[in-house]
C-alpha cells in the first residue's frame, strides 16, 4: 500500500504541474500486476494443486508489458496491458467464486477475508475496465477527464475499503485461533 500511495502522490503532483505522469503508472503496473496475481495464486491454490491458468496469465502480462514498452516507450500509457490485466483479474475473481461455491466446506462469508479481498478486486477491475473502454472513445477530448478521475476515486475507495475489511476479518480469524 505504501508503493501505491507513493505512486498516486507522484502521479498527482506531476498531473497538477501539467507534466505527463504515465511513466509513474507504467512502473507501478509491474507491482500491481505482480501483487494481484500472487494473491489470486494464493487464494486459488487452496482449491487446486496445479494452477497453469495463473502462470499463463502472468506470462501473458509480462509479454504484453514488454511489447508495449518497446513499441510505445515508458512515457505512453500501457492501455492494452491494463485492459487485458483487468479482464484477467475479473476472470480470476469469477473463477475463485466458482471454486468457493463448489467447495463442500461451509464458510461464513461475512467473516471470510478472502471473499472480501476478491470482491474488492472484482469491483475495482470491472469498474476500471468498463471506464477505460468507455472513455477511450473520448480520449481526445478533455470533457470527460474529470468524470473519469472521480470514477477512479470511488473505485479506489471501494477496493481499499473491502480490502481493509478483508484484513480485519483475517486478523479476527487469527485472534480466535490463538
Amino acid at each position: 500500500m505504501l508503493l501505491t500511495c507513493i505512486s498516486e502522490i507522484t502521479g498527482r503532483i506531476l498531473r497538477l504541474s501539467n507534466k505527463k505522469n504515465d511513466w509513474v503508472y507504467n512502473l507501478f503496473l509491474i507491482a500491481e500486476a505482480g501483487f494481484t496475481t500472487a494473491m489470486y495464486d494464493y487464494f486459488i491454490s487452496k482449491y487446486l494443486k496445479k494452477r497453469p491458468l495463473i502462470l499463463v496469465g502472468g506470462g501473458l502480462l509480462i509479454i504484453l508489458y514488454v511489447y508495449e514498452i518497446i513499441i510505445h516507450g515508458i512515457f505512453i500509457s500501457n492501455d492494452l496491458t491494463i485492459t487485458i490485466m483487468s479482464i484477467m483479474f475479473i476472470g480470476y475473481a469469477l473463477y475463485y467464486y466458482l471454486l468457493l461455491i463448489k467447495d463442500d466446506t461451509y464458510v461464513k462469508l461475512v467473516k471470510y477475508g478472502p471473499f472480501w479481498w476478491v470482491a474488492g478486486t472484482l469491483l475495482f477491475y470491472y469498474g476500471s475496465c468498463a471506464s477505460d473502454l468507455y472513455f477511450t472513445i473520448f480520449k481526445n477530448t478533455n470533457l470527460f477527464g474529470h468524470k473519469r478521475y472521480l470514477i477512479y476515486v470511488w473505485l479506489n475507495i471501494i477496493q481499499y475499503g473491502l480490502w481493509s475489511y478483508s484484513f480485519i476479518c483475517r486478523y479476527k480469524c487469527r485472534e480466535l485461533t490463538l
